[in-house]
């Protein structure tokens, strides 16, 4: 299961350290999705793109939260963000098609 509370420490005093720190962020959002703390996650994941604009996985991680939420129209726009940061990355494709695949299904 791994140690996450112990992880969101670090990460917390990493933030302390280097609030601007966009990798930090991003891993902490993480963490916090893990725990299934999505709106944590999510404030996360925006602090990251608020430093770091062009942070694809932030964009992907941050529409994996939005869609576990329902929001779907903001997961999607995120989803797209990082795709056009990076069109040839598998995992975003790969993300991508399965939520177009479950958007159609629904």
């Amino acid at each position: 299961m791994g140690r996450k509370e112990e992880a969101i420490a670090q990460y917390q005093n990493a933030l302390q350290a280097d609030p601007d720190h966009a990798n930090a962020h991003f891993n902490l959002g993480n963490s916090y999705f893990k725990l299934g703390r999505l709106d944590d996650a999510i404030a996360q994941f925006q602090k990251a793109l608020q430093i770091e604009p062009g942070h694809a996985e932030a964009h992907m991680n941050l529409g994996n939260a939005f869609g576990q939420q329902g929001r779907m129209d903001e997961a999607i726009a995120h989803y797209q963000k990082a795709l056009d940061i990076k069109p040839n990355s598998a995992e975003l494709n790969t993300t991508w098609a399965m939520l177009l695949a479950g958007r159609a299904a629904g």
